[in-house]
């Protein structure tokens, strides 16, 4: 589910994106879903003044690089004739404001570093072409400290 409303009076965006599943998943959707979770966690706990987009990204791309999913980053492909996209195909994150997608951005371009106000997502996924995919996405807002999550919904992936 990915849901981005927009408010009527002020124009401001949100952006949040849960993976759910109507009763037990396959076990390797389960096993993909808390890698997601644990680089959503890692991507979200790295943000603050100063950082930069590119950081954040590479963090989460590392976490799901070593659990042993493809990446867009060089290199990290572990059969680099497939032409198939899989693993982690997209960006970290994104600003969010009068536009849902807008800078700065939490990917390999995000080189300016984040500043107090800024709002942005963390949304790691993991897609399989014969499985798949998870995504999680949160929306928070970088304050003197670190970041403050948004996003209320619970992560759950079995309903």
């Amino acid at each position: 589910m990915d849901i981005f409303p927009q408010h009527k009076q002020n124009r401001y965006w949100a952006d949040m994106t849960r993976t759910v599943s109507k009763g037990e998943p396959p076990a390797e959707i389960r096993k993909i879903y808390e890698i997601v979770k644990r680089a959503q966690d890692a991507g979200i706990k790295a943000l603050r003044p100063g950082v930069t987009g590119r950081e954040v990204h590479e963090l989460v791309e590392d976490i799901i690089w070593q659990a042993g999913y493809d990446t867009l980053r060089p290199g990290q492909k572990k059969d680099p004739s497939d032409p198939t996209p899989r693993g982690f195909i997209h960006g970290t994150g994104h600003g969010v404001g009068l536009e849902i997608h807008e800078a700065p951005g939490v990917t390999r371009s995000g080189v300016k570093p984040l500043v107090v106000g800024d709002v942005v997502t963390i949304e790691p996924g993991i897609y399989d072409p014969v499985i798949g995919g998870v995504r999680l996405e949160d929306m928070l807002v970088i304050t003197e400290g670190g970041a403050r999550n948004f996003t209320l919904a619970p992560r759950e992936l079995t309903v």
